[in-house]
């Protein structure tokens, strides 16, 4: 009886983490590890979610998604002079990040209320994903970390949605 019941709850954690990582549009098992609204003033822009395999945070993951729903309306524009804005905070040198440029303005998409943006970082590439479509990928190893240091550098602006987006408040 014990067996049937581990049986049945292991298979509803299996089914669980299949139906995450299919709300993410990717072929891989990935558990929610945090969420956080992004905001300017009172203008909601954005809430972004961090997924991992295991549905924690660990400072050295090779893999791990950020889907991104829009709150609002940004042309890609923006959204591009944002990310640069943030690597520049962070104390990137633009040596870095100058070869991903072109590919992710090619990636970057008008977005409108509502619109789900995923970028799933793996250790040899980062694929992203517009309202569950595959939209490519930037074929690198360091650009994925480097992506991910917009939200997960402890040097980040605003620590607090850090934190909430590694769960650990």
């Amino acid at each position: 009886m014990f067996i049937q019941y581990s049986l049945i709850i292991s298979l509803f954690l299996i089914c669980i983490s299949v139906a995450q990582a299919s709300s993410l549009g990717i072929n891989r098992p990935l558990a929610i590890v945090g969420q956080t609204k992004v905001s300017l003033y009172t203008f909601d822009l954005y809430n972004t979610e961090l997924y991992s395999p295991d549905g924690h945070y660990h400072p050295a993951m090779s893999e791990y998604a950020f889907k991104t729903t829009y709150l609002r309306d940004i042309k890609s524009q923006q959204l591009m002079k944002h990310t640069l804005k943030h690597w520049a905070n962070l104390g990137i040198d633009p040596e870095e990040y100058a070869p991903y440029i072109p590919r992710l303005k090619e990636l970057c998409r008008d977005v409108k209320k509502g619109d789900r943006f995923i970028a799933h970082i793996t250790p040899a590439q980062t694929d992203f994903y517009f309202n569950d479509q595959f939209v490519g990928s930037i074929q690198s190893p360091e650009f994925g970390p480097l992506f991910g240091a917009i939200w997960l550098s402890p040097n980040v602006s605003k620590p607090k949605l850090r934190a909430q987006l590694i769960g650990s408040i």
